[in-house]
């Protein structure tokens, strides 16, 4: 069985099963186990598509995301339902379904309908007071609103109940209780952030490539003094980089390989890469020790969970290379200003993990594939 420390790559491929190299790579995990996880996320693509459209709820949609991805493949451990699975959980062992920060648009309904609905939301409303309560057990208004909720009258009809719930969403009271909730959410991010590494979420501009890669091509000779690679087995501190598909290094488009044979030696060097590894890990990341760029590579978090959610075997694979800043923050390499020096930044940042890991991990991959990323 291969194997590898966590410091140096030192592993002997094997053969694995035969893929389509098309599309992705095959999803390691058995038909039954795709299944479940497939029934636990019918209806997320829905739930992500109304998230994107609510630009605060973004970052929360990302690392969701990636909680699930840890659960459902890292961890195979499916929960009963998408609510379950998809809690916020805060202070003093508080949690709230991460539904209740959606933004719902008013529809007209029937007076029946109303009816079932408003008591609905009033109930959910409850749950998420109480615990709001225990995050933050000292501000006595919320306990105002449950009250004002609790209190209203079983029997009111459509019309009086919501001439009552407009008048009660305007006292100082329930807007004290929709700021709690955006505290708690902003909480919660803050907490899943301290676990990962300091994002820089500024592209590079045109200026800025150039000094890049000046800085890239000055790196070389420091990599070559210790052209070990190295693997950080805490891969979740970058899993904020993972959330997403790279827009160029990717299997899905050919913009950045230009042609097909050059996108099927990228996949045949991320089938070696993850063959290497015997845990469930959605993507690796490796560095050189004297260099500033990082190489992260693998099942971006976005396409594992469709593939999951459609119960598909194959799953797009991608690569991004992470700089680390002076202030030890992270900034990907990244821009929008000029394509074609973008995209010679990225075969020099690529180059070396791709020559190095191609020959510690036995890879032997074609030399026109290791050409392609000289500059």
């Amino acid at each position: 069985m291969a194997s590898i420390s966590d410091d140096k790559l030192k592993i002997t491929i094997y053969p694995g099963r035969q893929q389509d190299v098309t599309a992705g790579l095959y999803l390691d995990m058995d038909n039954d186990m795709r299944q479940l996880a497939q029934k636990t996320l019918s209806g997320f693509s829905t739930l992500r598509n109304s998230f994107l459209q609510i630009g605060r709820l973004n970052r929360m949609l990302e690392l969701l995301q990636g909680m699930l991805v840890e659960q459902l493949y890292s961890l195979r451990q499916v929960p009963d339902n998408l609510t379950q699975a998809l809690k916020l959980k805060g202070a003093n062992q508080s949690e709230i379904p991460c539904e209740t920060f959606q933004d719902f648009e008013k529809q007209s309904c029937n007076p029946e309908v109303f009816l079932h609905r408003t008591r609905l939301k009033i109930k959910r409303t409850l749950r998420n007071l109480q615990e709001l309560t225990k995050a933050f057990p000292d501000e006595p208004m919320l306990q105002e609103v449950e009250q004002m909720l609790r209190a209203l009258p079983a029997d009111l009809d459509a019309v009086k109940l919501e001439e009552e719930i407009v008048a009660l969403t305007q006292k100082p009271s329930f807007q004290h209780y929709l700021q709690a909730k955006d505290r708690f959410l902003i909480d919660w991010i803050k907490a899943q952030e301290a676990e990962r590494g300091q994002i820089d979420p500024r592209t590079l501009s045109e200026s800025e490539l150039g000094g890049t890669l000046k800085a890239l091509q000055g790196q070389m000779s420091k990599i070559e003094e210790k052209p070990e690679v190295l693997r950080y087995k805490n891969y979740q501190f970058f899993r904020s980089f993972n959330a997403t598909t790279h827009s160029q290094l990717n299997s899905i488009t050919l913009g950045f390989w230009k042609d097909e044979k050059m996108r099927d030696y990228f996949l045949r060097f991320m089938t070696a890469t993850r063959s290497a590894f015997a845990e469930h890990a959605p993507f690796f990341v490796f560095r050189f020790e004297n260099s500033f760029t990082y190489l992260l590579c693998g099942f971006p978090d976005d396409q594992l969970l469709n593939a999951l959610e459609r119960n598909q075997e194959m799953v797009p694979v991608h690569a991004k290379i992470l700089m680390r800043q002076a202030n030890q923050s992270y900034r990907e390499l990244i821009s929008e200003d000029d394509p074609r020096n973008y995209h010679i930044c990225l075969k020099a940042a690529m180059h070396p993990f791709v020559h190095h890991l191609n020959r510690r991990v036995r890879m032997e991959l074609p030399d026109e594939f290791l050409n392609f990323f000289r500059v």
